[in-house]
């Protein structure tokens, strides 16, 4: 063995033969070789900690709980309810449930063709009639997830 690297004759992996074979490290000016083993172990440390952070993957569906924010006013039936928020999905993922407790336990989903408008922000429905009047709660789910919920009363 050499200082920079490994020399051996006649070893039986390499045939039995005279071979010799040198592995040297390149020489590097003025402390090079200590940076070479800090770039080296940098890199090593690089690989092992990229390998422990977790695994960032698409998850079709919502991962986060809907909040609401406002409701306007009472509306009787026909006139139009705005609920604002945030992460309130669309018409296609989510529905408005009226006539829960303040648990979100029971009450009743607002028809598809009572929505006038949806954004991720807002909501605009149109008070469908025959909707039971008084005060209740107002809940929004957004693929299994509901929302906080506010008070709302139907005049």
């Amino acid at each position: 063995m050499t200082a920079l690297g490994v020399e051996h004759d006649q070893h039986p992996a390499c045939g039995g033969g005279s071979l010799t074979r040198h592995l040297q490290l390149i020489r590097l000016p003025g402390g090079g070789l200590s940076m070479l083993r800090f770039f080296c172990a940098s890199l090593l440390l690089t690989g092992l900690l990229a390998s422990c952070t977790p695994r960032v993957t698409t998850v079709a569906g919502v991962t986060v709980t809907p909040v609401l924010i406002k409701v306007s006013e009472g509306a009787a039936p026909g006139d139009t309810l705005t609920i604002q928020g945030r992460y309130l999905g669309n018409a296609q993922t989510a529905r408005v449930i009226i006539g829960a407790d303040e648990n979100g336990q029971g009450g009743t989903a607002f028809p598809a063709s009572a929505v006038q408008s949806w954004s991720d922000t807002e909501i605009v429905l149109k008070v469908p009639e025959g909707m039971p009047a008084g005060g209740s709660w107002l809940f929004v789910e957004v693929g299994g997830k509901r929302s906080t919920g506010l008070r709302v009363s139907v005049r």
